[in-house]
């Protein structure tokens, strides 16, 4: 990709992630519990199934990224790109909640019984989302066609799994892909300097 694409859809990411959390800072729209009531809780089956992907959001899942595309390229500078990148969405998405201050889906309706304690915690942005599709923007570089896929729909199921699981709401989902997106194309532009 070249370097005028990267920060083009850097741009697109940071314009996408200030006008999610715009929207969240203001409360939770009727249409976004409605989506959430839809999505929450689906299937008891789907929870168990749906946590495996999950942890391609969680804080180790960057370095084990980073440590199997060093292992695939033989080369510090893919793992390190991808590792830093979702470290960096792990830490903007904590900064992100401290600014933004939106509650979880159970604190705007009681209906949603979350599938995990998240009592005292802020909701937007998902920082599984965000860690997720910062993986897998940040692999896309280095990685075969085939894992690059798999990344980036495991990073789709990542989200819509928190939804599901009543943790987050879509615009919490919606804000982390943006920040994740934004995070790996910094990673990229940042390594191709």
């Amino acid at each position: 990709m070249r370097p005028a694409a990267h920060a083009a859809l850097a741009i697109a990411s940071a314009v996408t992630l200030s006008g999610a959390g715009l929207v969240a800072s203001r409360g939770v729209p009727d249409w976004e519990m409605r989506q959430t009531r839809w999505l929450c809780g689906r299937s008891k089956g789907s929870r168990a199934a749906l946590w495996p992907v999950m942890q391609i959001g969680s804080l180790p899942a960057p370095i084990l990224t980073g440590t199997l595309l060093y292992r695939h390229c033989d080369d510090r500078r893919p793992a390190a790109i991808s590792a830093g990148a979702g470290v960096m969405a792990w830490v903007g998405a904590k900064a992100v909640k401290r600014v933004v201050r939106r509650g979880r889906p159970a604190a705007y309706d009681d209906q949603v019984i979350p599938g995990e304690n998240t009592r005292d915690s802020d909701g937007f942005v998902s920082g599984h989302a965000a860690v997720a599709a910062s993986l897998a923007v940040s692999s896309s570089a280095f990685a075969p066609g085939s894992v690059v896929v798999l990344l980036s729909g495991a990073a789709v199921l990542a989200g819509l799994a928190r939804v599901e699981l009543g943790v987050h709401l879509p615009l919490d989902v919606v804000g982390g892909w943006a920040l994740g997106v934004l995070c790996g194309q910094c990673s990229l532009m940042w390594s191709a300097q």
